[in-house]
């Protein structure tokens, strides 16, 4: 219903340039039909947004300890990626498997508890 009410309805700039010896127009700003719709959506979401950004919650925290936790996290993470730790994880599963299989002779046992050969 909201919408059908401006499907007649057209709002429009248009930038016009006139010499001797040319005419150009250039359509700058066209709203018609669904756009009035969308526009009216967006301006709710906005408001929306604004509003929710002051609603406080029981058992917030500060942004600080938010920052604080994500850091450590991923500090955590990334001693995982160094050159050192990361390479021999990475490399560790596939090359310990193909000397295991390669020193049994081809033979496939399974490994001593502890996963160490």
């Amino acid at each position: 219903m909201f919408v059908d009410s401006f499907s007649a309805t057209e709002l429009s700039l248009t930038l016009n340039w006139k010499s001797p010896a040319t005419r150009f127009s250039f359509v700058t700003f066209d709203l018609q039909y669904w756009d009035f719709f969308f526009i009216f959506a967006f301006i709710i979401g906005i408001y929306s947004l604004h509003r929710l950004v002051l609603v406080r919650e029981t058992g917030e925290v500060e942004e600080k300890v938010v920052v604080r936790d994500l850091i450590t996290q991923m500090s955590r993470e990334m001693r995982n990626l160094s050159t050192a730790g990361g390479l021999r994880f990475m490399i560790r599963f596939p090359l310990v498997n193909r000397f295991r299989h390669a020193a049994n002779g081809g033979s496939e046992k399974a490994p001593r508890e502890g996963g160490r050969s």
